[in-house]
């Protein structure tokens, strides 16, 4: 399994560029002390607070611990306490960030008030931003053709308007003959992303994928490949009318959140060391396993899915 896994590493001069909205993860933890006098809610005293990277952003850090060279690009405003504040002081390292900064944009952030034994209590979001103009498209696909020509692109939407019709048909042509993955958001029309050549959508997103398509068309209207993952049941890989089973390593479910993230871009990392699309699965879903086995958004290193694919065999 040692050689096997040996096979699976990245191409020393393999490059992947991850685009998409950048998010940040925040979390209060504390002690659960008392039920609130003025509402059936308990009252936290806070002990604890940090940020982590999330969105497109926490795509780029797996994917720079799978060992590949990565880029990440976006779109941000000045948000004071936003990505762009974060990327500047290089609070978190993926590689390289890349940021188009829009004066008017703000970033998202996911609070989550967590309990002293990491149990969540409530989440709280800032709203999302619309859609990025055309002129903004324009100028990140400019920065994106500056850094160079990628193995491949990974487009991850987490439906904070960096994805748009406008800028996909911009980063297909910019970047024609390069492989690109996209990990959809739910409620994206699947249209926006125009054929590429593999999308990772979970059960539920594929559904929706499968209600846009017309009568007597496939999946293959819009990927080459579509990876279907599911919960606990084995990953489905599938192509034109074929379909392939990858099974999933089990384990226990603490905290599926940012799971697909690892998942694609192991998946990504594996593509850009020249494998094809049925052993690229392999690292992603030892990465997926690794992910939601542990509490809170993880970014999963290429030695802890070597070790997850010795636990299959020991």
């Amino acid at each position: 399994m040692s050689g096997f896994f040996g096979n699976l590493a990245p191409m020393a001069d393999a490059l992947i560029f991850v685009v998409g909205d950048f998010l940040l993860d925040r979390y209060i933890q504390g002690e659960a002390t008392h039920i609130c006098p003025e509402a059936p809610v308990p009252v936290i005293v806070e002990d604890n607070c940090w940020t982590t990277p999330g969105g497109s952003w926490n795509v780029a850090l797996n994917v720079a611990a799978a060992g590949a060279r990565v880029v990440s690009f976006t779109v941000d405003g000045a948000t004071a306490g936003g990505v762009s504040d974060a990327v500047a002081s290089e609070t978190f390292q993926d590689g390289q960030s890349v940021i188009y900064r829009s004066p008017g944009r703000v970033t998202q952030i996911k609070t989550r008030i967590l309990g002293q034994y990491g149990q969540q209590i409530v989440r709280l979001d800032t709203p999302k931003d619309g859609p990025i103009t055309t002129f903004e498209a324009s100028e990140l696909v400019g920065l994106m053709l500056e850094a160079g020509k990628p193995d491949i692109l990974v487009v991850s939407d987490y439906g904070c308007g960096v994805i748009t019709p406008y800028f996909m048909n911009m980063l297909s042509a910019a970047f024609h003959g390069v492989r690109i993955v996209v990990d959809p958001y739910p409620t994206t029309d699947p249209a926006v992303y125009g054929r590429v050549y593999a999308m990772t959508p979970n059960q539920y997103e594929a559904a929706r994928i499968e209600d846009a398509l017309e009568p007597g068309e496939n999946m293959s209207e819009f990927a080459e490949y579509m990876v279907i993952t599911h919960r606990h049941d084995p990953v489905e890989l599938v192509r034109g009318d074929e379909a392939l089973k990858v099974a999933v390593p089990q384990r226990q479910l603490v905290d599926a959140c940012g799971a697909g993230d690892a998942f694609v871009a192991h998946f990504a990392t594996a593509l850009a060391g020249g494998h094809e699309p049925v052993s690229a699965l392999i690292p992603a879903v030892h990465a997926g396993a690794v992910a939601v086995s542990e509490r809170g958004v993880k970014v999963v290193s290429r030695e802890e899915v070597y070790q997850s694919l010795q636990s299959e065999i020991t």
